[in-house]
């Protein structure tokens, strides 16, 4: 009987020591992010949220005309420009000054990141400042296009034609429409959902959409004036309408997200990867990187979310293992792509995201989770002013680091990235 009570008075001590070991893990993980996101809070608003893009040197007069020039001489006389801008982009842009802007989607994750704040600390002046950006979306949105719609401020080449400024986008549009379906939903504010129903009309609406897939498949196009077949911008839209469509008992804006899911499956490759694009645009679409896969994993576990099925199951399982065989790195790092040691700081704020919303789902996620906040906070970060750099490439031994602050790709996504890390480390949950 004694022997029976020490071994359970041991067992008992052990698990305590246990609890307090995980306890301490999860404090320690919260005062890190709480630290980290506390710097970055200072500097974004300090930049009034403008700032350089990763696309500011490419959406120059200058660059733009390179960008024209399709002749082989053309080509070869705009690479020595690309290839340093690529490495160097502090000195091109002390060179040729672009203009600091604000940003449509930066102001749909800042505005989203203030309203994961105010979740923790009930601080008014968060409410405010998601407000503010709220405001400042309401005031910018695309003209000469239906309301409400989002692009970017600046003329951008893609692989086919020129897009000019302002011109919507399905992902932007998207990340703003979530920023004020959770201040609806926080707030019981009605109007705020229904500028989300107005942002999926306009989009339905401006979005070309390919003829000819049959009647139960859907895609549109990226942008009102091109016709790409990128798969996540095609989900952001689909998990937009089938939220909208089970919210107010909508059968054809649910009809519609699932013809547009029917397409996407079909564009699953067999390792559980997707490609940028799908089959019709070619090898030009045939590319594989972690942000665009982790937007992808998250549409799918949205639409799951409101639609089981067993096939979206499915493809989540094998797009999550797929997605931490071939970007998650041994030490928390994330890689852009497969088989490149490139960290890119959006695939590390993706990660956080992406695994911080999935890993209820799938609980072994966790650790990898916790892992790329560790690193991405110690590696990534700049420890005087708190902005995140840009990127760090693996050179023989050693590392090189672009430490260029852009706000739109590196700071607004992190401050998303690192505000839900906080509220899934406080206990509670991420809403929509």
């Amino acid at each position: 009987m004694c022997s029976s009570f020490r071994c359970l008075r041991k067992a008992c001590v052990h698990l305590h020591q246990q609890d307090v070991l995980e306890y301490c893990e999860d404090m320690s993980l919260t005062n890190t992010v709480s630290s980290a996101i506390q710097k970055l809070e200072i500097y974004l608003h300090s930049t009034d949220y403008k700032g350089y893009d990763k696309y500011s040197l490419l959406s120059m007069p200058f660059p733009l005309m390179l960008l024209r020039w399709q002749s082989i001489l053309g080509k070869i006389a705009r690479k020595p420009y690309f290839v340093s801008a690529k490495y160097f982009p502090d000195f091109w842009l002390r060179v040729l000054q672009p203009p600091r802007l604000a940003h449509a989607k930066a102001m749909g994750l800042i505005a989203e990141g203030y309203l994961n704040l105010f979740t923790i600390y009930e601080d008014e002046v968060y409410q405010k400042r998601s407000q503010n950006c709220l405001q400042w979306l309401l005031e910018n949105t695309s003209s000469g296009y239906p309301q409400y719609c989002w692009g970017v401020p600046f003329d951008w080449q893609s692989s086919s034609n020129r897009v000019p400024a302002n011109t919507p986008i399905a992902s932007v549009s998207s990340i703003c429409a979530d920023a004020f379906w959770r201040w609806g939903n926080m707030f019981e504010d009605e109007n705020s959902r229904q500028v989300v129903r107005m942002i999926v009309d306009a989009l339905s609406h401006s979005l070309y959409r390919h003829p000819g897939l049959g009647a139960d498949r859907a895609c549109y196009g990226y942008t009102a004036v091109d016709k790409a077949w990128v798969i996540n911008g095609n989900l952001f839209l689909a998990e937009k309408m089938m939220l909208i469509g089970k919210t107010y008992d909508n059968s054809d804006m649910i009809d519609e997200s699932l013809r547009i899911v029917r397409y996407c499956l079909e564009n699953v490759n067999p390792d559980g990867t997707f490609y940028y694009q799908g089959a019709e645009a070619g090898k030009s679409g045939h590319v594989i990187d972690s942000y665009h896969t982790g937007f992808v994993l998250r549409s799918i576990d949205r639409i799951h979310s409101l639609h089981p099925s067993e096939e979206l199951e499915d493809c989540l399982k094998r797009g999550v293992d797929a997605y931490i065989r071939l970007f998650v790195g041994p030490n928390g790092e994330t890689w852009m792509f497969p088989n490149d040691r490139l960290v890119d700081i959006h695939g590390c704020a993706e990660t956080i995201i992406c695994f911080g919303r999935l890993k209820e789902r799938f609980p072994y996620l966790d650790i990898y989770w916790k892992q790329a906040i560790e690193w991405t906070i110690a590696h990534m970060q700049d420890s005087r002013s708190g902005h995140f750099y840009y990127q760090q490439w693996r050179i023989l031994n050693g590392t090189w680091t672009i430490r260029t602050p852009y706000v739109r790709w590196s700071q607004a996504w992190m401050f998303k990235a690192l505000s839900e890390a906080l509220i899934l480390a406080n206990g509670k949950k991420v809403g929509w």
